[in-house]
């Protein structure tokens, strides 16, 4: 999951934090080295060839939480792991679930975490948010409620989450055959209804990706017919504004998954699927137009998998995606470089996520779909 405040310190910035709030006998014990991967699983199952959602966010100390959806026997668990920069892993067992659904976390600035879910009991989305010496609290997200009064909650889906650098949560979700719809979430907060917002009643059916700029500007990618839609509004409005065609000039696969990052300059890049199974690209500049494009040696293959954007302390878009039955990395200088993940072998992984930390670390998680395990891998970029 993305994450801007971090990113745009500067280096005596980010020691000076660090000195002040974290404890500074800690060091990141994980190699320096540029040009090796280090892979760790973390967690394995007994079902499921294609692997559960998993979602990955890192702290102001570069630690890395995740979130992810086990499945022993069709017992279905949210699961929440945790490793920290000296290499030691903790994980928990959150909920248990009827089914594998869409989840997000995110991590705000105070370093509280927030994990989202859709509760297969009462079919609303729920928040598990947590300080980080503390404990996990759940909140149902209670808020959707028709003309009469009656909670309409139910039908809430897809949750995706944003931290911005004044520790505001942001979440879009699709309330589903009615459209997509924001909300602004905060730690320990009161629910308030009044601050839910309707974006467009005619965007439905998709899981959407949300980011925010450093002034405060929303914008959100969501699946159409055959069209990605992007939405916005600016800090100072409520009023939202919809665009077909502006992400993709041509057609893209709208049940696929999706991904919206921004980079320290607020130039905003996503990545999509295009019908004929190729990677696309668009990238825009502040107040300027969307350049849309498809990754030359980028076709996907048959199977499709979870495609993840960040961008690195270099202002670089860098993809996580499957390629051809291989986890790869593909990075935006002058051109596409694509990178498999990993050193002596590679992975198959439908279900991953990508994270890129102040000091250009990658935190990437995914699920080997040969060996049935959840792993973790990462070295800094260059």
């Amino acid at each position: 999951m993305k994450k801007v405040f971090l990113k745009i310190m500067t280096l005596a910035t980010i020691v000076a934090f660090t000195a002040c709030e974290k404890n500074e006998d800690l060091v990141d014990n994980r190699p320096n080295d540029k040009n090796k991967w280090i892979v760790e699983t973390f967690d394995s199952q007994s079902d499921s060839y294609w692997g559960q959602y998993v979602k990955v966010a890192y702290d102001s100390e570069g630690g890395s939480h995740i979130a992810y959806v086990s499945n022993d026997n069709n017992d279905y668990e949210l699961r929440y792991a945790y490793r920290d920069i000296t290499g030691t892993w903790s994980k928990e067992t959150l909920v248990s679930l009827l089914y594998d659904n869409h989840i997000d976390i995110a991590v705000d600035p105070s370093d509280n975490i927030y994990i989202i879910y859709e509760d297969d009991q009462d079919e609303c989305l729920h928040v598990l948010e947590k300080p980080i010496n503390g404990q996990f609290i759940d909140v149902k997200l209670d808020i959707l409620f028709n003309d009469t009064g009656y909670s309409r909650s139910y039908q809430a889906r897809y949750g995706n989450l944003f931290a911005d650098k004044n520790g505001n949560i942001h979440i879009a979700f699709d309330r589903a055959n009615f459209g997509l719809r924001y909300y602004p979430y905060s730690f320990q907060a009161t629910l308030d209804t009044s601050k839910l917002e309707e974006i467009d009643d005619n965007i439905t059916g998709g899981n959407p990706d949300i980011i925010v700029n450093t002034n405060g500007d929303i914008h959100i990618i969501s699946p159409g017919s055959n069209k990605l839609n992007y939405s916005s509004r600016l800090f100072s409005s409520h009023i939202w504004t919809t665009k077909e065609e502006v992400v993709a000039t041509g057609d893209v696969q709208s049940f696929q998954s999706l991904g919206l990052a921004i980079d320290e300059l607020n130039s905003m890049y996503a990545v999509f699927l295009t019908t004929d199974d190729y990677l696309g690209y668009s990238s825009v500049q502040e107040s300027n137009s969307w350049a849309s494009t498809t990754i030359s040696d980028g076709r996907i293959g048959i199977r499709r998998g979870d495609l993840n954007i960040d961008t690195d302390t270099l202002n670089q878009a860098r993809i996580l995606y499957e390629r051809d039955d291989v986890l790869t990395l593909a990075t935006k200088k002058l051109s596409w470089n694509q990178e498999p993940i990993g050193n002596d072998k590679t992975f198959r992984a439908k279900k991953s996520d990508l994270a890129i930390d102040f000091r250009n670390r990658s935190h990437i998680v995914f699920y080997d779909a040969d060996t049935k395990e959840f792993k973790y891998a990462t070295k800094v970029l260059e």
